[in-house]
């Protein structure tokens, strides 16, 4: 076990994960309620950048496992991502035409999610090559806290540049003041890139010496056989019969990330519409969530090495069910607080024991192809959630605030689907 490898892979999670909280955070609130957006619009677009990743990723997983390559593709997709984010907060500092400003923008956000599950994708897969599986929910845990530190670090600084000051210590930062939502976005993709230059750089992969007529010759073969590679992903949709368990996993995971990651997207709004309070207040609780979930991510996967990751997960599943009923429930912001800290801990560990669980189910030489379908499963439920969501807030519209908090209590019945679909899958290698 390579210990420096271990950590510049989880220091990529703790860049990644600046990127996905700032934009989690400021996007749509700044498309939905600066830009006037509404949630089904932002909703959809989301769905579409999932659905085109769905036709591009799993074939260069395809790709990376056949010549065993995925830092290549990781650096062309979280530099793309990158280039994405800065657009965004260009082309909202400078464009002053509405109607142009919002289909570039969401334009830039299809592009910037499609990079950004491309990142997860080929991080992910590189887990079995720093680990083994007696360690596989420790250092995906690792992988998980460092993110969620990340978040908290990469958050404060760029709150800094949207609310004139650091949050938590009320810091004053005269020379920025008060600025518009869109001032996250350029901050938000220096980090991220500054982050991950240390894992971009260093980590490590068995490396062929090619010539550059050898990798052109490579890449054009690549093209020529894209065709076929489209046929081998049918195939391993297919071949999915093998795996019986790894499908079932992945129909549960779909699942249970329909709620968790819906909160993602739909948090920072809930808490505008339901509660009315500001930035700041947001992101005290935002954090409160974070730095419970730094230690989630760990000590959880550290004891479901000890008990099994699946028992642990569906004890986790459990619990999410409650806190979604509790959330919903809530009527004052302490309580909600509360509950979204004891929520932030099973958060991070959600994260960590799922990876940890389907590494045991696929084998060890197809890490890149079950990874794809794995990212793809974990935002493809960014479609159904978001539309979910969307949907009672649109259909119950005379409600008020109470129908996001029917919304919110409505995710709850998908983490029970996800809990149904998980009792029969049985690790092929033992790390439990």
């Amino acid at each position: 076990m390579n210990k420096r490898q271990i950590a510049l892979w989880a220091s990529y999670d703790f860049a990644i994960t600046i990127l996905e909280l700032n934009v989690a955070i400021y996007l749509s609130e700044w498309l939905v309620i600066d830009q006037g957006v509404s949630e089904l619009l932002y909703s959809s677009v989301l769905a579409l950048s999932i659905i085109l990743a769905l036709l591009i990723l799993p074939v260069l997983g395809l790709i990376s496992d056949r010549y065993q390559k995925r830092l290549p593709y990781l650096y062309f997709f979280s530099f793309t991502a990158a280039i994405a984010v800065v657009l965004l907060g260009y082309f909202g500092l400078t464009i002053d035409h509405r109607p142009t400003l919002i289909a570039l923008s969401l334009l830039l956000f299809i592009i910037m999610n499609i990079s950004y599950q491309g990142c997860l994708l080929f991080y992910n897969a590189l887990l079995s090559r720093i680990s083994d599986p007696k360690n596989l929910g420790l250092i995906s845990g690792l992988g998980v806290s460092a993110g969620y530190f990340g978040a908290i670090i990469g958050g404060l600084a760029v709150a800094a540049f949207v609310n004139g000051y650091i949050p938590i210590f009320r810091i004053d930062i005269p020379i920025l003041g008060q600025s518009p939502r869109v001032y996250a976005f350029i901050p938000t993709a220096i980090l991220f890139i500054a982050a991950a230059v240390p894992s971009l750089l260093f980590l490590s992969e068995e490396r062929v010496k090619e010539k550059l007529k050898e990798k052109l010759s490579r890449l054009k073969t690549q093209i020529k056989e894209t065709p076929s590679y489209y046929q081998s992903v049918i195939s391993d949709i297919k071949s999915f019969k093998k795996y019986p368990d790894a499908l079932r996993f992945l129909l549960s995971f779909f699942f249970f990330n329909n709620a968790v990651g819906t909160i993602i997207i739909f948090g920072p709004l809930y808490m505008e519409r339901v509660f009315h309070i500001d930035d700041f207040k947001k992101l005290l609780i935002i954090f409160t969530s974070l730095v419970m979930a730094a230690i989630g991510g760990t000590f959880v996967g550290w004891y479901a090495d000890k008990i099994g990751h699946k028992k642990a997960l569906q004890r986790i599943l459990i619990i999410w069910m409650i806190l979604f009923g509790a959330m919903a429930w809530s009527n004052t912001v302490w309580f909600f607080w509360i509950i979204n800290a004891i929520g932030g801990f099973f958060f991070g560990a959600i994260w960590s024991v799922s990876r940890a669980f389907f590494v045991t189910l696929i084998p060890e030489n197809e890490q890149g192809k079950f990874f794809s379908f794995y990212s793809i499963f974990e935002r493809f439920a960014v479609i159904i959630g978001p539309l979910l969501w969307g949907g009672i807030v649109t259909v119950f519209s005379g409600w008020g605030s109470a129908r996001y908090q029917l919304a919110l209590a409505s995710m709850a019945i998908l983490i029970a689907i996800g809990l149904h679909f998980l009792q029969k899958p049985k690790p092929r290698r033992q790390s439990e």
